[in-house]
């Protein structure tokens, strides 16, 4: 199949879509009528803000999950910010038209806000969000103004509005492609949740015309612009396999994780908000592999409470029941970093303070405050919980967070549940050192993302060299088999929670290096459990054997596929990968 005026992006919610272009127009391009004096204009503000209020009011009475309502309430709550509405009237007064008044007040925050880290950056989009929903209703517009169907929205950046108007007409909208924007963002995790195929980071997307015929390949990467007939009846075919496929998974998906020749593999979940919690338990997840508890922590102006980590944590772990839950430790660092946190400058912050290095070394009372919750919430769980350590290096990190726990066990007499302890294996070091960690350790999970960029000296996200970024390096495969024996030798649980883990290409060769569990995205849980139904361990054993010398990633990846075709085993990527050549 012949392709031709291919975009590439970055996959943030993976599936395929069909249909055609539907620009969204910035808001504040409408016309208005300006009041002619102050008081009149003040009080348009204030009915502006009232309406904007009811919209998000009728938003949030549509919601289904926990994260967008929370992703809601951060709106209302930017809306309804006293300082915000200060600063408008105040520039009324001083003469500024509306429209003026309202960005200028809107940017001086956004633009402190973006400056402070990429993360906060994404964060940013939601305060120019804000103006848009403001402006656009100047003219009567409305948060449901938007008439799309059959459309791919495309748009330069999308805020937690737009998100949120997209995801409630799921129905009609194929897919959504952005210019700009993060995996992080509010949008983003809308968008998820939703299952709509998006791509972000598309060049130049937004000069497309309206009504294009587009097709987003949302499980390689790219966008297809004006294809052939044949194309969209393939991709049309392509969907329907998908789906055919996804819906086969889902329906077995209570049924054992067992290879053929009956070895079992725990197959868990990544969780990175509560609409993800709910979807592990949906794909009935052994556990969740990963909690990652950034969330808890990056949209606050302070560090949260001891008590209000202790309701997330007691929630999750209640939701969980009897099922294994491992709840990393804070995890930030590099340019992720919330404004309440005081980190010098550094020339190359991946390299610098970040996860436990930073908790252990400048905030060791956020680090102690994190465990007093974990401790207290871990009765709520029959298995308690297990505590994950990122970013470690040497047995005495752990050491000294196996000092602080026990302090608070013996010292404050908490009342709490069984207590494990894990490390995170995503540095080289880490994995050549694992032997003595895991002597200090009840588990160990490997993060593939971060053992593969330090491995291979390569930045993920960089655009010059990120082509030789790669889960399927030889060099992380013996890293990681390396990591499985040392588990094995020492009766030690080995776990991977990294992006390898859902990539069902990868599936086969973590089980051959003998991985004893995978913590994928919810939405992959079921298809990762397919995959591990339909091989044999020793064949497994035998693919990762020889791939550990293969020359270069790609044979890997073929080698990899191979297999998974042999074994008759149905995926997405392999119908379209085979009429690609």
């Amino acid at each position: 199949m012949q392709l031709n005026n291919i975009l590439k992006g970055v996959i943030i919610s993976p599936g395929i879509g069909v249909g055609h272009a539907y620009v969204l127009r910035n808001n504040q391009a409408v016309d208005y009528q300006e009041p002619s004096d102050t008081d009149s204009r003040i009080a348009l503000f204030n009915r502006l803000i009232k309406n904007a209020m009811d919209d998000l009011s009728l938003l949030q009475g549509r919601a289904v999950d926990d994260e967008t309502l929370e992703i809601i309430n951060v709106q209302q709550s930017l809306l309804d910010d006293v300082e915000f509405k200060e600063a408008v009237i105040r520039l009324l007064k001083n003469g500024y038209k509306l429209r003026d008044a309202i960005h200028n007040a809107l940017a001086e925050y956004g633009e402190t806000l973006a400056k402070s880290s990429p993360y906060f950056r994404e964060r940013a989009i939601d305060i120019q969000g804000l103006e848009n929903v403001l402006l656009g209703s100047m003219s009567g517009g409305s948060v449901f103004n938007i008439a799309i169907n059959d459309a791919i929205v495309i748009c330069k950046e999308l805020d937690p509005f737009q998100a949120l108007k997209i995801a409630f007409a799921q129905d009609k909208v194929k897919g959504v492609i952005v210019e700009e924007g993060g995996a992080s963002s509010h949008a983003a995790i809308l968008l998820r949740s939703a299952g709509i195929p998006t791509l972000f980071k598309v060049s130049n997307i937004t000069a497309i015309n309206d009504g294009e015929s587009l097709v987003v390949d949302a499980l390689r990467g790219f966008v297809i612009i004006d294809p052939s007939p044949d194309v969209i009846n393939r991709y049309t075919i392509y969907k329907l396999k998908i789906e055919d496929i996804y819906k086969k998974s889902f329906d077995a998906r209570k049924m054992p994780s067992k290879t053929i020749d009956n070895i079992g593999i725990d197959i868990m979940a990544n969780v990175n908000n509560y609409a993800d919690l709910e979807l592990a338990i949906r794909n009935d997840a052994y556990g969740i592999g990963l909690l990652r508890t950034e969330f808890i922590f990056m949209n606050e102006d302070s560090p949260p409470s001891e008590e209000e980590q202790y309701e997330v944590y007691k929630y999750v772990l209640s939701r969980m029941k009897n099922k294994t839950v491992i709840i990393r430790l804070l995890d930030i660092g590099g340019e992720k970093m919330p404004a309440y946190l005081k980190v010098p400058q550094e020339r190359n912050p991946q390299l610098g303070m970040r996860g436990i290095r930073l908790l252990l070394r400048q905030e060791r009372d956020l680090l102690t405050t994190q465990l007093r919750a974990i401790i207290r919430a871990s009765k709520y769980n029959s298995n308690g919980a297990m505590i994950l350590i990122p970013m470690v290096v040497s047995a005495k990190e752990v050491v000294e967070v196996k000092m602080i726990i026990n302090e608070l066990l013996n010292n404050d007499r908490i009342e709490h549940g069984r207590i494990g302890i894990g490390a995170m294996i995503e540095t080289p070091a880490a994995a050549l050192l694992s032997g003595n960690l895991m002597r200090e350790l009840d588990f160990v999970s490997i993060g593939t993302n971060d053992l593969s960029q330090y491995t291979l000296a390569v930045d993920r996200e960089s655009t010059s060299v990120g082509d030789l970024y790669s889960q399927f390096s030889p060099a992380v495969i013996k890293l990681i088999g390396q990591v499985a024996e040392n588990g094995h030798k020492l009766n030690i649980k080995v776990g991977v929670c990294g992006e390898a883990a859902s990539d069902p290409l990868m599936v086969p060769i973590l089980v051959g290096l003998g991985v004893d569990s995978l913590s994928s995205e919810p939405v992959n849980v079921p298809l990762i459990k397919h995959i591990i139904r339909n091989i044999k361990m020793r064949e497994a054993i035998n693919l990762a054997k020889d791939v550990m010398d293969a020359p270069d990633p790609e044979i890997v990846r073929e080698e990899s596929m191979k297999f998974i075709k042999d074994h008759g085993i149905e995926l997405p990527q392999l119908a379209m990968e085979e009429d690609q050549r």
